[in-house]
């Protein structure tokens, strides 16, 4: 199994970034770095019904996405970047994004 160092910020930019290019795209399914991280993010995106399954190998995973009428079910998007600092409260990542905060912490 290959080794990155990234800090884990860059990690997680890194995989929102790619999962936004491939719905631009359109493909299929996209291959990212196999992480703790990253395995927690995509089980929690997998059991909200964004992305249809995930594929894991060995330092590898292919998330496969899910369409409806050819549009993408959902956009991800970096609150706070490694360059640009922001701190929010739950509450109002909740208020902002719609998103429930029991599930986000599974």
């Amino acid at each position: 199994m290959k080794k990155f160092n990234l800090n884990v910020n860059y990690l997680v930019a890194d995989l929102v970034s790619q999962f936004n290019l491939g719905l631009i795209r359109k493909v299929r399914f996209i291959k990212v770095v196999k992480t703790p991280l990253t395995l927690r993010v995509l089980r929690i995106l997998y059991f909200q019904g964004v992305i249809r399954t995930l594929r894991i190998e060995d330092d590898h995973i292919l998330i496969f996405y899910k369409y409806i009428n050819g549009q993408s079910i959902c956009k991800l998007k970096i609150v706070s970047r490694p360059g640009k600092r922001s701190y929010w409260t739950l509450g109002k990542l909740a208020l902002n994004y719609n998103i429930i905060i029991s599930q986000v912490f599974i």
